[in-house]
C-alpha cells in the first residue's frame, strides 16, 4: 500500500512539474506577445490614422462649403431677379464668416476626438499592462502552489510504512513513560 502511495505522489509531482512548466511556458509567449501591444497603447498611442482625420476633416469642410454654396447661390438667384446684387453683400459675408466657424469647430472637434481616443489606449495599454503582469504572476504562483502540494504528498507517502510506522510508535512512547506494578515509572 505505501510503495502504491509513493508512486502516486510521485506520479501526481510528475504531473504538477509538467503544468507548472507549461503554465510557464503559455504565461511567457502571451506576455510576450500583449507587452509589446500594451506598452505601445500606453507610450504611443496612435489615435486616428492621417486618412481618418483626412476624412472627417474633408466631411466637415464639404459640409460647411455646401451650405456656404447654397446660400450664395440663393442670393445670386435674388440678385438677378430683383436687379440689385450690391444689397446681398453683408449676407453672404455673414454666411461666409459662420462657414469659416464651423469649418474650425469642426477641426478642433476632430483634433479633440482624436486626443479623447489617445488618451483612451494609454488607459487601455497602462490597465492591459498592469492585467498581464498580475495574470503571469497569478499563473506561475497557482503552479508553484500545485508543486508544493504535490511535493508534500510525496514526502507524507514516504513517511509511511513498517518502519516509519514504527519508528512513529516508538517516538510516542519515548514521551510518555510506562508504569510498573511497584508504581515506579520507567522510560524508554
Amino acid at each position: 500500500m505505501s510503495r502504491s502511495a509513493q508512486n502516486n505522489a510521485q506520479n501526481t509531482y510528475n504531473e504538477s512539474q509538467a503544468l507548472t512548466n507549461a503554465s510557464e511556458a503559455n504565461s511567457n509567449a502571451l506576455y510576450n506577445q500583449l507587452d509589446p501591444t500594451f506598452t505601445q497603447m500606453a507610450t504611443n498611442p496612435t489615435g486616428m490614422s492621417q486618412t481618418e482625420l483626412s476624412d472627417a476633416n474633408t466631411a466637415s469642410e464639404q459640409s460647411a462649403g455646401g451650405a456656404l454654396g447654397a446660400v450664395e447661390g440663393a442670393a445670386n438667384q435674388d440678385a438677378a431677379a430683383n436687379r440689385n446684387s450690391g444689397s446681398f453683400a453683408p449676407a453672404l459675408d455673414n454666411a461666409s464668416r459662420g462657414a469659416s466657424k464651423t469649418l474650425s469647430n469642426d477641426a478642433l472637434g476632430v483634433q479633440n476626438e482624436n486626443t479623447a481616443l489617445k488618451t483612451q489606449q494609454q488607459t487601455e495599454g497602462l490597465q492591459g499592462l498592469q492585467s498581464l503582469d498580475s495574470q503571469q504572476n497569478n499563473d506561475v504562483l497557482s503552479s508553484l502552489g500545485l508543486q508544493d502540494t504535490s511535493n508534500n504528498s510525496l514526502i507524507n507517502a514516504g513517511n509511511s510504512g513498517w518502519f516509519q510506522n514504527m519508528t512513529g510508535l516508538i517516538g510516542s512512547l519515548k514521551g510518555a513513560g510506562a508504569t510498573t506494578a511497584g508504581g515506579s515509572s520507567v522510560s524508554l
